[in-house]
Order: structure tokens, then sequence, then C-alpha cells
């Protein structure tokens, strides 16, 4: 195990050292989460959003008051997903748009590399 996993335990570690793509979707949705709060960490509070919803498809047609409901998930952090569903539906239109259904080109979610 290398210093980084040892000092890193949120997933925007792993998306550092592997990138994006070889996180989970909860994984995912706990880096929008950010943090927890008592008795509750940010990656389980994503659990069970994938738990209860399944995709994130099935979680973009929830109201936010759905989302609001899952203990540990207030207002602010229920925007941020919201908020990072809608800028993949823009995503998917623009490509929809355009014909492009291939490799979308996105370096940003490689892993950080020599930059790092």
């Amino acid at each position: 195990m290398d210093r980084a996993e040892k000092t890193w335990r949120h997933p925007g570690g792993k998306l550092l050292r592997m990138g994006a793509q070889s996180l989970t979707d909860a994984e995912l949705l706990a880096i929008l989460i950010s943090s927890g709060n008592p008795g509750l960490s940010a990656e389980e509070i994503a659990e069970e959003i994938v738990r209860r919803f399944g995709s994130f498809r099935k979680i973009g047609t929830q109201p936010l008051e759905a989302l609001m409901k899952i203990k540990g998930l207030k207002q602010v952090k229920a925007i941020r997903i919201a908020a990072a569903l809608e800028v993949a539906r823009r995503v998917t239109a623009e490509v929809s748009e355009k014909g492009k259904t291939d490799d979308l080109g996105f370096k940003i979610q490689e892993p950080l590399g020599k930059y790092g």
C-alpha cells in the first residue's frame, strides 16, 4: 500500500490515482456529497442512494424532496447531486446533437499522473 492509499480514504484519492472511470456510482456520489455527518460517512449516504434508486437515471427522476428523505442528505447535498445530473444531461444532449457517441475526449477523467 503506497502512502497516498494510507492517508486518503475518500474516493477522491482513488480518482486521483486511477481516474474517474474506476469509481463506482456510490464513490462518485460520495465525492459530490463531500462529507458525512455524525454517524454516517459520505460513502454510506451514497451507498444508500444507490441502493434505494438503483441508477443515476432513476436518481435523476426523483424530486429533491425524495433525495432529502435519505438520512444524512439535506438540501445542499441534494442540490449538488441535482446539479451534477443536470451537467450529465446537458453533455448527453450535446453529444446527441453532434452525433458523436464514442470517446468524448474528456481528459479530466484520467488519473493525475505526472502533474500530481
